[in-house]
């Protein structure tokens, strides 16, 4: 996989950095596709999307282990952020665990529609570390926001994004109107062009 075809395949459609990483797994509504297969994509990703706490020039490199464990807090916010998945205490603990890197504010066990104040934690400095660190605090800061009910799933069938929906009256269906919206609307030209025998 070339860097380019990377970059076409990481959207930024979230309306959140946590979102985005999330949405890194694409195709979930049908065969999900990995497009973070290794280290190296994980820090090429940490730079496209301008993550706090990532430098390409002093970080190093994410080890192998820290890149099977960014695909767990991947897997962690989804379960904390998605409609339609509800988050185990192990989900919830992971994302805590992470957001202590970057510590402002962490998700109660108990209730993880909830936020507390974390404290003031420990310093994370620069690196994998910090970065997942940073996404842990996006993922809360979304609740902390109260836009936990915003979050939705576009609603192509062969996608699966999820999106903070900011739109006045929060009826926004796809991801984004270039992207899905304008598959939907051709689908819909296409079926009535059938439909009248054009």
């Amino acid at each position: 996989m070339t860097p380019g075809a990377e970059v076409r395949d990481w959207l930024f459609y979230g309306g959140s950095s946590a979102l985005d990483f999330v949405n890194t797994l694409r195709d979930r509504a049908t065969t999900p596709r990995e497009t973070l297969p290794d280290a190296e994509s994980l820090a090429r990703w940490f730079s496209a999307a301008g993550i706090e706490g990532w430098t390409d020039t002093t970080s190093q490199p994410p080890t192998p282990a820290e890149h099977q464990a960014a695909l767990a807090l991947r897997d962690a916010i989804d379960a904390v952020l998605a409609p339609g998945r509800t988050p185990t205490g192990e989900h919830v603990m992971l994302v805590n665990e992470h957001a202590r890197r970057a510590p402002l504010r962490e998700l109660r066990l108990d209730d993880p529609t909830t936020v507390v104040v974390a404290g003031s934690g420990t310093a994370a400095g620069s690196g994998t570390g910090a970065a997942l660190g940073a996404l842990a605090q996006a993922a809360i800061e979304v609740i902390a926001a109260g836009e936990l009910p915003w979050v939705k799933i576009c609603a192509h069938t062969r996608c699966g994004l999820r999106y903070l929906d900011r739109s006045r009256g929060r009826r926004r269906q796809w991801c984004s109107m270039e992207r899905c919206g304008n598959r939907a609307k051709a689908a819909r030209h296409a079926r009535r062009g059938l439909d009248t025998g054009a």
